[in-house]
């Protein structure tokens, strides 16, 4: 069994942002504090239902919002 912990931190992009994320989530996210930008090396790739991310081979990035 999985122990429930709370979250310090929500790295989010895309859909997931608040003004793209499902009701339930958008609301969660607008009572969580922005704490701004970060950027992972690497690019998104359309995988159908889900994205996937890859490590990059040169310098791309991807930029996502940490709640």
């Amino acid at each position: 069994m999985v122990e429930a912990r709370a979250l310090e931190h929500l790295f989010v992009y895309g859909t997931l942002r608040p003004r793209s994320a499902p009701p339930a989530l958008a609301q969660i996210l607008r009572s969580a504090s922005n704490l701004g930008a970060a950027w992972v090396p690497g690019a998104l790739y359309d995988l159908g239902a889900y994205p996937g991310a890859l490590a990059p081979a040169g310098n791309g990035s991807t930029e996502f919002r940490v709640h």
